[in-house]
């Protein structure tokens, strides 16, 4: 009975592991957003504040364009001549798109200020022998020098000393009796 339960508790972490997962397909509405399009008459670019276009795929045979307005989005029909030069306005950047990528860095502030990282290093110059973990103590404890960190990361200190090229000796402390001879006679 027992190793009925553990095939049967496995076999339900699989198939909820394969359903959760999609395959390659970024998460998204596998259906058309656009049930109705809007034809005529034309809007005015003005009123436009985005227009977002989805290529046709695997979630939808159509090309859909969406323009957002102040009240609501709505659905254009991508055959229509004004809706076409609407697009080429967008590509030539007259229609602000939803299709840009979003900037380098993405949209989080820098934690550390350039003179703060260069402490950091300096830490690391003075004792080589630290560890992340006491870096980061030493970080949060020192109010003069980092006096805007109230939290920092292992990893956000790891990308700041890697960002710097520092590699941090890696210390095995074992007891004297274990290392070879070699060691022992260094």
């Amino acid at each position: 009975m027992m190793k009925f339960t553990v095939t049967a508790f496995v076999f339900l972490i699989c198939t909820a592991a394969l359903l959760s997962t999609t395959e390659g397909i970024p998460r998204m509405s596998r259906r058309c957003q656009c049930i109705q399009t809007y034809s005529n008459p034309p809007i005015d670019t003005a009123r436009i504040l985005s227009l977002k276009v989805i290529p046709a795929g695997s979630h939808c045979k159509n090309e859909e364009i969406i323009a957002t307005r102040k009240k609501e989005p709505l659905c254009l029909n991508p055959r229509v001549d004004w809706v076409i030069s609407l697009k080429k306005e967008m590509c030539k950047g007259n229609i602000k798109s939803q299709m840009t990528r979003r900037p380098s860095g993405g949209e989080r502030q820098r934690l550390f200020t350039q003179q703060q990282e260069l402490a950091v290093v300096d830490l690391v110059r003075a004792d080589n022998a630290i560890r992340l973990h006491q870096l980061r103590q030493k970080i949060l404890a020192d109010r003069q020098v980092f006096n805007n960190i109230n939290h920092v990361s292992i990893i956000t200190i790891r990308r700041i000393l890697g960002k710097h090229n520092i590699t941090m000796k890696q210390l095995y402390r074992v007891p004297f009796e274990r290392n070879s001879v070699r060691v022992k006679g260094l």
